[in-house]
């Protein structure tokens, strides 16, 4: 994704298809994942509940995004695309590393608990 959004940066229009294309690429795996790794993240327990969460995010997600986006495009334009890309890419980065710190926190006392 990050690596479409700087192709779209560069001043050439034969950049633009391959951009977007990676940018969509980039975005397509990241819910079946998270959705794979939702037992191993927060144990079989949960996960279901869990699932539906992210399942209703999803949709919340996808339908208010472009309402937001078209709605902050009326003030600055549709130049502010990559932008607004970039933020969603950063903080997608942070959130996904701040769970696998929490998780590796858990796992590290699980596996403590279990072995004493």
């Amino acid at each position: 994704m990050g690596l479409g959004i700087i192709l779209l940066l560069l001043p050439f229009e034969s950049v633009l298809l391959p951009g977007f294309l990676l940018i969509g690429f980039g975005c397509a795996p990241i819910f079946p994942s998270l959705l794979h790794e939702t037992p191993v993240n927060f144990g079989k327990k949960h996960s279901q509940k869990i699932m539906g969460m992210q399942m209703a995010s999803a949709y919340v997600g996808i339908t208010l995004m472009p309402f937001v986006f078209g709605e902050i495009s009326i003030f600055t334009g549709y130049s502010f695309l990559l932008p607004f890309l970039g933020v969603f890419l950063i903080f997608m980065i942070i959130l996904t590393k701040m769970l696998l710190q929490k998780t590796a926190k858990l796992n590290l006392t699980t596996q403590d608990q279990s072995s004493g």
